[in-house]
């Protein structure tokens, strides 16, 4: 896929989920946001069109579990099987910080270690969270939005999870 395509990909993604903000919204009648909310996660949204991304592949699921240490001290990343393509590094600690939110797991020195290993600093870490709350607002609605199109049955757990990244970054 080019970087072309992958930018038209992203703003058609935008798209979706900027339209599904309407006053027939499920997310209003499912209690996820206010009207008002609305409206703010609208302009949130279409300044995400400005924003330049770069696009690439994520693991899903980095966790000790899916890890390996060769004889020569090199980790290598297993069970690809939650793989995919979007905004990098963003989407890898978006999942950071739902993880974070959710169990108050991993520690500020985990982050740090994990950031360090990705090689972010700290002060590029601060800088990127402006868009990392943004875009796990849209990482929650989009899946929310997708649970209900296929009458997902743990859809319970999707609004409780938008609820709470709304309440935590709006």
């Amino acid at each position: 896929m080019t970087e072309g395509n992958s930018q038209l990909l992203w703003l058609e993604y935008l798209d979706y989920n900027i339209e599904s903000l309407n006053d027939d919204d499920e997310l209003l009648k499912l209690g996820v946001l206010t009207r008002k909310q609305s409206k703010i996660v609208r302009n949130i949204f279409e300044n995400l069109k400005s924003r330049k991304f770069v696009f690439g592949l994520n693991h899903g699921d980095l966790s000790l579990k899916n890890t390996i240490v060769d004889n020569a001290g090199t980790i290598h990343l297993l069970d690809w099987g939650s793989a995919e393509a979007s905004v990098v590094p963003h989407h890898e600690l978006i999942q950071l910080l739902k993880v974070n939110m959710q169990e108050n797991d991993p520690a500020d020195a985990e982050i740090e270690a994990f950031l360090d290993g990705y090689g972010i600093l700290r002060n590029e870490y601060e800088k990127m969270l402006p868009d990392l709350k943004n875009l796990s607002v849209l990482r929650a609605f989009d899946k929310l939005r997708w649970a209900i199109d296929w009458k997902i049955p743990e859809l319970k757990d999707y609004v409780s999870q938008a609820k709470e990244t709304v309440a935590r970054y709006l």
